[in-house]
């Protein structure tokens, strides 16, 4: 009799263990899945806000104009350096109509935004 119990002992205790350790592996799984989603958010965020650079240094190369600062002015360069290799594929999409006084519609910097 003694044996048998020692034998359902064992039998318990065997499954206990596999029981504790289908949790375990579990846990083990949902941290990996939540590491690479974290990561993957991580990214997005990082694109996110560089196009959010981007769409600002646009905002301002399209305000500037509106202002009327001197062309020649480190911050002007400044922005027109920056943000020339993303306006540069809209140049000659939409045309700029002008008036006499010098007033020009900016519609490529529009259409970059």
């Amino acid at each position: 009799m003694r044996e048998s119990n020692v034998g359902s002992d064992d039998a318990r205790q065997a499954e206990h263990h596999n029981a504790v350790k289908s949790k375990v592996e579990r846990s083990i799984n949902a941290e990996r899945v939540l590491n690479r989603s974290r990561v993957a958010a991580r990214g997005s965020q990082f694109l996110d806000y560089a196009f959010y650079l981007v769409y600002g240094l646009l905002a301002i190369r399209l305000v500037l104009p509106l202002i009327g600062p001197r062309s020649g002015s480190g911050f002007v360069r400044f922005i027109n350096v920056l943000t020339g290799p993303f306006h540069a594929p809209f140049r000659g999409i939409v045309s700029s109509p002008s008036v006499d006084g010098g007033f020009t519609l900016v519609g490529q910097r529009k259409t970059a935004i």
